[in-house]
């Protein structure tokens, strides 16, 4: 088998790039395996454990000198969900500054943020400095969760709702107009922002709408998924995809950009287990 069927893989950092002639839509690439893996819906893509080790690489194949990049050429820096007691205590009065006007919004109000018992941990992302992000939960019931953006220069805070008592507010949240709206302004008013990775830019959005893409080594706890890829046009759009393994169940997502790096468009899919056999196997 190994020697007779040519594998590819989806390696972390790799970039793709699309022909002159060929459709702008992502070529299929395909990484089987011999053990119990992942397949995203109903694709005929599916990964396995055997990608664990190679998953956490975070070299990246220079693009081709000529399509110009929205974002730096790495990966970027991992984004962390810091707890409260772990964060500085500037961030910390900043956040209890905000929150008796968190309360009074109309958002607030919606998600109930005067009633229950509510805590928050802070979604460091570097590649937006100027804004602090928290992620305020709540476990009472069947658990309610938003995001709140708030710029340290003084403006309005925005306030991005995941889900109120276990239910999306309307649509999932990643997939919200709205939720794309305001990460491009915070991104568009963010000077450094050209400079975080392009793994990294997708990550802190995910993780501000709800997600924890977290880059953790596979294990008993967090089985091996597909790997980040980055899948670039001669436009010089983009496209990059993660595994968020730790949620329940893993998910692939998939963020659209344009040249500018606009975010445009994003998705998410089931990972489902899938076991696929080495060819020959005896029954």
């Amino acid at each position: 088998m190994h020697g007779d069927m040519k594998q590819q893989s989806w390696a972390a950092g790799s970039v793709s790039r699309t022909e002159k002639g060929i459709s702008m839509k992502r070529s299929t690439v395909f990484s089987l395996c011999l053990m119990a893996g992942w397949v995203a819906g109903s694709s005929p893509v599916a990964w396995g454990q055997t990608e664990a080790k190679s998953a956490l690489r975070e070299q990246l194949t220079a693009a081709p000198s000529s399509i110009q990049m929205p974002f730096a050429q790495t990966p970027g820096r991992a984004v962390r969900l810091v707890p409260a007691e772990q964060m500085t205590e500037a961030d910390r009065a900043l956040a209890a500054a905000q929150e008796a006007s968190l309360a009074q919004s109309p958002m607030g109000v919606l998600m109930e943020f005067d009633q229950g018992a509510w805590s928050y941990r802070k979604v460091d992302c570097a590649a937006l400095p100027d804004y602090l992000l928290l992620r305020y939960e709540r476990a009472e019931g069947l658990g309610s969760v938003f995001t709140v953006s708030i710029a340290r220069t003084g403006g309005p805070v925005k306030v991005i709702p995941v889900k109120r008592n276990g239910r999306p507010m309307h649509k999932p949240a990643a997939e919200n107009a709205q939720t794309i709206a305001d990460f491009n302004t915070m991104v568009a008013q963010e000077k450094g922002a050209s400079q975080a990775g392009w793994l990294e830019i997708a990550e802190c959005y995910a993780a501000l709408a709800g997600g924890n893409p977290t880059r953790v080594p596979a294990g008993p706890a967090v089985p091996a998924g597909p790997q980040a890829k980055l899948v670039m046009e001669d436009t010089g759009a983009m496209t990059v995809q993660f595994a968020e393994m730790e949620a329940v169940p893993p998910m692939l997502w998939r963020l659209s950009f344009d040249a500018h790096g606009k975010l445009l468009k994003v998705a998410q899919e089931r990972l489902l287990a899938l076991k696929v056999e080495p060819f020959g196997a005896s029954k």
